[in-house]
Formats: C-alpha cells, structure tokens, sequence
C-alpha cells in the first residue's frame, strides 16, 4: 500500500478532539487518494490515505490494532523483499498485504523491524503499555515522513496538511532558518539543514533513521549507515564484478513491478534512465506487458543548437523502442504550460516554495499523462549519477594519489588521454579548477542570493553550505569518503523523498527509482573505484558492463549530455506579457521583505517592469523561484 498517514498520539492520556478527524482528513483533498481509514479512539488518532497502486492495495487494512499487546500502527509502504521477510517469520501466506507483514516484522522483531526490510516506507507505531511512539521512514528516505511534539502530545503526516490541523493553522509560524538557507543560492538545493522543514517546530524523519517518543524524552536512532557498515569487495575478475552488479541491478528493478495498471518510465537519452528502461523492458515482456516512456522535449518552435548540451532528448528512447518492441514512447512538450501557469498549482500539493519550477512543469506533465494512460507505477533513473553512472577519471587519479599510488595514477591519466584523445595540458587545467573548488567551493552563487544578509549570518548559512560543498561527492575530484557522503546525503535524500512522496500523491502514481535501492547503494560502496572508471572509461558500470543491454549509441556516447528545460525562458517569454503584471505584484508584497535584502528584490522589479521579455536563464530562475516563495508566504504566513 502506498499513500499518506497521519495521526496524534497524547501521551498524557487526555482524549483528542474529534473535529480534527474531519478537519485533518478534508487537506488531503489536493491528492488522488482512492479511501480514507482510520483509528479514533480517546487519546490516539491513527489514519491512513490509500492509493491502489500495487497489486492487492485494495485489500490493505490500515491503520491496525494488536489488542493482545495493545499495539497500534500505520504504514505507507511497499516492500520489496516479501519473499525474504516471509521466509524470516516462517510464514506461507503470500497474499498477506504490505502493511500486514510490516506489522507482523515489528510484533516479531521488535523496534529495529526496519533493518530486515527493503523497499520504501513510512510507519508510525504506538506501544500504549510502554508509552512510547516510534516513527520511521526507509532507508532512503523515499516515503517522507513529518512529526512535532507539543508538550505531551506527538503528531506525525506525510504531508504538511493534518499536521497543521491539529497544530492549529494560527499557532504554527514559518521557519525562517529553513527558509533563508532553501533560497540562499540559484541551485535546485533546498535543504540545508537536514531534518527542518518550512515550518518551525515541525521536523522530517531522515533517511535511514526513526524517532522514539515518550511522556520525558525524544530520541532519534540511525538504523542504517553504510559508510561505515560496508566493507569492501575483492573478486577474482571483471566478469564476477559485472554479474554481481548486473544481478543486483536487475533484482532491484524486477522487486519493483508491482503495478496494479500499467508501467511507465521518465526517460532521456542518458546512461541512467536508459538502464532501467533496458532491463524493466524485457522483463515486463515476459509478462505481456508494456513499458511506456515518457519523455520531456522542447516546444515545437523552439530552436535547438547543435553542441554538447543536447536539448532533444527524444533519439535514446527511440533506440531503446528499436531494441525492445514493447517500449512505446511518448514524447511530451507540455505545450501551453509554463512554471508561471503551474506555480500556484505546485505549492498547493508540495507545500514548498518551488526551486526545480522548469523540470517541474514536464514532470507533473508526464505523471498525469502516465496517470490517464492507466499507468500506476513510474519508474526513473534520477539517482544513478550517485550509483550506476558514477565515475570520473580525476577521482579515480585522486584516489590513486592519497594512497601514494604515483604510478597507477600515471597510468590512469594516461589510459585517459590516449582514449579521449585529449592533450595533458587540458587534463591538468581541469584538474587544477576541480582541486580548487574541492578546497576553495565558491559561493559567489550564495553572494549574489536575494536573501538578507543578516540572516546568513544569524544561521551560519555560508559555514554550512561551505561545509556541505567540502564533504559532499559528485564532483570532479571525489576522495573514497566523498563518493560514499555522495549516495547516502541525507540534504539529497530528503528532497528527492519530499518532491516523490507528494507529486505521486498529487497524480495518483507510485515513482520508483531503482538507482536509488539501499541495495544498489550498498554494493557501490563495497565496489572497488576500478569499476567504475578503467581504461579510460568513465562511467564504466553503464558503458562496458551492460554492453548488450543498453543500445551501443547511448553507452558509447561521450559527445553530448542532456540539457533538461532547454526551452526555460523561451517557454516563460511566451507567456511573459500574460503574467507579467501578476508577478509583478506578487514580488511586491511586502511579506518578501521579511526574508529577502528590499534593494535587491526593488531592483530586480524595475528591471521586470522595463522588460519585454525574461532577459536570460539566471532572471528567468530568480523570477521564478521568488513569485514560489511569495505564493508560498502568502498561503502560510501568519
């Protein structure tokens, strides 16, 4: 079952009132919920949002009560590893629901249930002869989960919705840490400070991690922390490396068919979505099933320069259809949409001021298309660049280098030239620029933020992002920690899990990513750097080990990478004159003035009142991002 729970535990005893089952029920009117179930019972509200969106989801009973052991839990979960939990608990009945076995692990194993699952979840958990509450999330945060704890009484939601109907709307104020550190630069990044959201008081579970409540004490428990569990693997040859990760990538996807309609996929002509296409294909072939991608490109009259940034996806999914006959694309330009038409739309259902507003046009787009093709599960590759396309040549030199390797770094950096063809004046001048932001991260991006400046300073918002930039992998140059901070930050996790989590709401879908399994994330920690960068190929897990599975012009292409939303501010100028006074007003309000530096936004105003037309990518970014933020205030402020 996948969907939303929500609920409030009073540990003092003292009953609930019964308005808020009514009031809290009527805010999840913005999703497609297909029934609404709950406990109301004196001191405890526990409630549960279906959506039918696996096989057997019809028939989950949720949320349950253990009288036995006067127990009561909730659950928004899938799992993945039925047949492995079933077998622990010496049990045959396959047709029990997800959240029946949920509950049945944790009556069996007790507070640590979550270490024997996989999938993604979200529980809630009140042990009433203990008094205590327990709340959870998975391991990589896919299913958020949002809790608060005023005085003696513990509430939880997935969305924002019915934790504020029980806060009471008027006693709930904005968090201005979170929201000076979410629009403190022009990247999609939105978390700063893990576990804050927009609102003060109200925290968010973090991947891996559940939350134990009682009448004198919180305590928050990390469950799952690979970095440091993870060992190393050292296998005999190429080959066994290659089944291992092939196996695993394939039981990761396979583990998530479960729809209980069709089966759709975003895809682009990248490494990433193009694996799992190319491996969900054959397998839904098996099954006389369909695969239907759905890509994003750009309005019909939009010009597309030729280069390295390729701004028409649509030639990889074509290939993929070539090679597996049961792909059927869809090509998607969401013509007459821009972020200025759906901006209002967005905060309402994400309960966020908005930063990826491009990508979210097509993404919504592509959902609700998937949604009416009768398409209940969406699968996406948004999280390889962390796992199965990871791998530049300069971290693997880089790590050559700590270990005092000269010599294999040398040989690496040779391979590299020869390969690419690329002289070692270019390689040294791109390494020197990687070193120097591994060191020296440049926050000119932070410096040119609307943000007052008091406020950076009131939250030590540049000290963190500086930190945040220093740690974290992705880049050019990643050290072996900095590669494995990579896939498990819990800043990344948890925006991906927010946006996921309300968006399949929103559009009635399940959105899976199987690039982003613990199990994925797992095996690529315990991966020597070899496998991902040899020979002078990078990115190799993708490029030599699925030769055969993805077609060779995507795998071999080192020539191009996609360029998402490369219509952006072709798309707004369209429309600029229809909302050009409307957005004017809104960056106007004064409510903006309480969080953004006045000469700034008041110069930014005049130039938009001179304009004809959005002037480029950055305005048309700033522009954006700010009339969210006001839409945002105006909603919620107080």
């Amino acid at each position: 079952m996948a969907g939303a729970i929500w609920g409030q535990v009073n540990l003092s005893g003292n009953r609930i009132k019964e308005s808020i089952v009514t009031s809290a029920e009527q805010t999840m009117n913005v999703y497609k919920i297909d029934r609404i179930d709950h406990i109301f019972e004196e001191n405890v509200y526990f409630s549960c949002a279906h959506q039918h969106v696996i096989a057997g989801a019809e028939k989950e009973i949720l949320p349950l009560y253990d009288k036995d052991r006067n127990v009561y839990f909730t659950a928004d979960c899938i799992l993945d590893n039925r047949e492995e939990v079933l077998a622990l608990l010496k049990k045959e009945n396959a047709d029990i629901t997800d959240g029946a076995l949920a509950f049945l692990a944790y009556l069996t194993w007790g507070e640590e249930f979550v270490k024997r699952l996989v999938g993604i979840f979200s529980f809630a958990v009140y042990e009433k002869n203990k008094g205590e509450v327990l709340i959870y999330t998975d391991h990589t945060g896919s299913r958020c989960i949002n809790y608060c704890k005023k005085e003696k009484a513990v509430m939880f939601s997935t969305t924002m919705g019915p934790l504020l109907e029980m806060l009471g709307k008027q006693q709930v104020s904005l968090s201005e840490k979170w929201l000076a550190a979410c629009e403190a630069f022009r990247a999609p990044d939105m978390i700063i400070f893990p576990g804050l959201t927009p609102f003060e008081g109200i925290y968010q579970v973090e991947a891996g991690h559940y939350v134990k409540f009682t009448e004198k004490e919180t305590i928050k428990t990390r469950y799952w922390n690979p970095a440091k569990e993870v060992k190393k693997i050292r296998l005999k040859s190429d080959d066994e490396y290659k089944q291992l990760f092939l196996d695993t990538f394939c039981d990761c996807v396979k583990s998530m068919l479960r729809s209980s309609g069709k089966t759709a996929m975003t895809l682009s002509s990248g490494l990433d979505s193009s694996a799992v296409a190319c491996l969900a294909a054959p397998m839904l072939a098996e099954q006389g099933e369909t695969l239907h991608t759905y890509t994003s490109v750009p309005l019909p009259d939009f010009v597309c320069e030729e280069g390295y940034a390729l701004m028409n996806e649509s030639a990889g999914p074509k290939l993929i259809a070539a090679k597996y006959p049961n792909v059927v694309n869809h090509f998607v330009s969401c013509e007459e949409k821009t972020a200025f038409s759906e901006l209002e739309r967005f905060v309402e259902y994400t309960e966020l001021p908005g930063k990826s507003n491009a990508n979210l046009v097509w993404l919504d787009d592509i959902y609700e298309q998937a949604c009416k093709e009768g398409c209940k599960l969406v699968l996406k590759g948004q999280f390889g660049n962390s796992t199965i396309s990871y791998g530049a040549i300069l971290s693997l030199v880089y790590q050559r280098l700590l270990k005092l390797d000269i010599s294999g770094a040398k040989a690496a950096t040779t391979a590299f030239m020869r390969r690419r063809r690329v002289s070692k004046e270019n390689v040294l001048r791109v390494a020197k620029g990687a070193l120097k932001e591994k060191w020296l991260p440049d926050l000119s991006m932070v410096e040119e933020s609307f943000v007052r400046q008091e406020l950076f300073r009131k939250y030590g918002i540049k000290q963190e992002i500086r930190s945040m930039l220093k740690k974290g992998g992705g880049s050019l140059m990643d050290s072996e920690n900095a590669h494995k901070n990579f896939m498990t930050e819990p800043r990344i996790l948890q925006h991906l899990g927010m946006y996921d989590t309300k968006i399949g709401l929103a559009q009635g879908v399940i959105i899976r990513d199987p690039t982003k399994d613990k199990r994925l994330i797992e095996l690529c920690m315990a991966l020597p750097m070899e496998c991902f960068v040899s020979d002078g190929i990078e990115r190799r897990l993708v490029r030599e080990f699925m030769e055969g599975i993805v077609p060779a012009e995507i795998r071999t292409d080192v020539g191009h990478r996609g360029l998402q939303s490369a219509d952006f501010v072709f798309r707004l100028n369209k429309q600029w004159m229809k909302y050009k006074q409307e957005i004017i007003c809104l960056l106007e309000d004064d409510r903006l003035y309480q969080m953004l530096d006045k000469n700034k936004l008041q110069a930014l105003v005049a130039r938009l009142k001179r304009a004809e037309a959005i002037e480029d990518k950055a305005m048309a970014q700033d522009v954006t991002v700010l009339v969210s933020l006001g839409l945002f205030l105006k909603k919620y402020s107080r």
